[in-house]
């Protein structure tokens, strides 16, 4: 799992971060199966924790998605333990030497904080591509 720094919201007890899994890629299509998350955690243990609700919006390799959470109709709080706000998974087209670099860049819209845009970047691991010999 490949995790980028934790990064600040306007809320000074709540930052997150942006992670991503490898699932499994393909040799044929030359693609990656990614699962990409953003995790919210408070700094302090104040008891229960923060609740409200709000949307994640993330844009994975260009694509834009955008997740929504009422945590007080869910009787979820953010504490310390920290919970996943987005969760999306993607494939990913490789360049045709099989390397590829995933940008990552997203934000939150929450009742009880605001976290501006953050981008992470990761190289995916490359995908060995087959060779034809040249006839000389």
């Amino acid at each position: 799992m490949a995790v980028s720094s934790w990064f600040p919201t306007d809320n000074e007890y709540i930052h997150w971060r942006i992670e991503a899994v490898v699932n499994s890629q393909s040799m044929q299509d030359n693609t990656s199966n990614v699962t990409v998350r953003v995790f919210v955690a408070r700094t302090n243990s104040y008891v229960p924790g923060t609740q409200g609700h709000g949307t994640t919006y993330a844009t994975i390799n260009g694509s834009s998605y955008s997740e929504y959470h009422n945590h007080v109709d869910e009787d979820i709080f953010i504490t310390r333990s920290g919970l996943y706000m987005f969760t999306q998974n993607v494939t990913v087209p490789h360049d045709a030497d099989g390397t590829k670099t995933l940008t990552i860049t997203a934000n939150i819209n929450y009742s009880r904080f605001t976290a501006t845009d953050q981008t992470y970047t990761l190289a995916l691991p490359a995908i060995i591509r087959a060779t034809v010999p040249a006839l000389s």
